[in-house]
């Protein structure tokens, strides 16, 4: 009977330890060791992730997407809980938030909140501001070289002209474009009107004969290296091209509004280190740390701190200070629902041929 005890005991502890598992590491802050990021291409800087890094001792593992259809595909497959942290586009937050994709952020660390201007704060798609975190913003633009375009460029539709054949290059969001063409044609940029959806993609079908390259990464490398002449892309990658080459690139001053779309900070549901994603987020809403991020990905932002302490490369860039007047004509990508699939459809039948 005692040995019998004995092995029970022993069987019973090392259950125990097997139920116990592994205590994961902390740094001396208390921190988990490890933060895992899926966020655009060539948005935060190598620089920032390493400060953060080498400030708590947390190692950020980093995925890249290159397309805000490519994230969304992956958070609602459910593998977003492989992530801690994600860069969801505007238009997509509201629909995560109904779907139970992202969490709510625990404001007490995030402090640094308050360096946002009040235009990026308590946003139609999280009213309450309980979601989401505006990280920066970009203008979908017509960008091309003095220099080598072939034609004068002032309007959305100019970009059908044959004489563009195999110079453009363009980026890949699908809402960010139709949305484009959309306002160009006369329509809400967010129809929800089939027949709308499609004469955009004819307008689109008709392009394509002008598109060399498709690239949602960094389409500025085929205007630098002479592949194009001209660009369908964000302002951001446009302004690193003029930083690069001041005097040989322009952004096109079309007669219809250009898209305005922001990415903001999400936290995926059931995440293992949401403590450190929090932490991260308020580390890139330091004014030195967004500043110098900026020097490197030059996009708009809305941390009014930061904008005082930027580079006068910044402050100066074309690409980045669009006029007035086309600002005012600026349209915003939104949630459109269910429509969402049939823009989806279209997309992809324009993309297979």
């Amino acid at each position: 009977m005692k040995k019998l005890l004995s092995i029970v005991s022993i069987m019973l502890l090392m259950v125990s330890f097997v139920g116990c598992g592994k205590k994961e590491d902390k740094t001396a802050g208390g921190y988990a060791k490890e933060l895992n990021l899926f966020i655009w291409s060539e948005y935060v800087s190598d620089d920032a992730i390493k400060g953060f890094e080498d400030k708590y001792g947390i190692k950020v593992n980093v995925s890249y997407f290159t397309s805000t259809d490519e994230m969304n595909a992956k958070l609602m497959s459910g593998n977003g809980k492989d992530y801690d942290l994600v860069q969801a586009g505007n238009s997509q937050v509201e629909n995560l938030i109904n779907q139970k994709y992202i969490q709510e952020l625990d404001f007490n660390n995030i402090t640094n909140i308050k360096n946002l201007n009040k235009s990026a704060l308590n946003q139609e798609f999280d009213p309450e501001q309980k979601y989401s975190v505006e990280y920066l913003s970009s203008y979908t633009v017509i960008g091309y070289n003095k220099k080598t375009c072939p034609v004068e460029i002032k309007s959305v539709k100019d970009l059908l002209n044959p004489a563009l054949k195999g110079t453009m290059v363009s980026i890949t969001s699908s809402r960010r474009i139709m949305a484009l063409i959309l306002d160009s044609l006369g329509y809400d940029p967010n129809t929800k009107d089939e027949n709308q959806i499609k004469e955009a993609t004819d307008f689109l079908k008709q392009m394509k004969e002008n598109v060399k390259i498709f690239d949602g990464d960094a389409p500025r490398k085929s205007l630098l290296n002479g592949e194009c002449s001209v660009a369908l892309i964000y302002n951001g990658d446009l302004a690193i091209a003029m930083n690069e080459q001041p005097d040989t690139y322009a952004v096109a001053n079309i007669n219809t509004g250009y898209v305005r779309a922001s990415n903001q900070w999400c936290i995926p549901t059931g995440v293992a280190h949401k403590k450190e994603a929090e932490l991260f987020i308020n580390y890139m809403l330091e004014p030195e740390v967004m500043a110098k991020n900026l020097d490197v990905y030059p996009y708009n932002c809305p941390n009014d701190e930061a904008l005082k302490v930027v580079s006068e490369q910044y402050k100066k860039n074309p690409a980045l200070n669009l006029s007035e007047e086309t600002m005012k004509k600026a349209v915003s990508v939104k949630d459109v629902g269910e429509t969402e699939v049939v823009y989806d459809k279209y997309w992809s039948e324009f993309m297979s041929k």
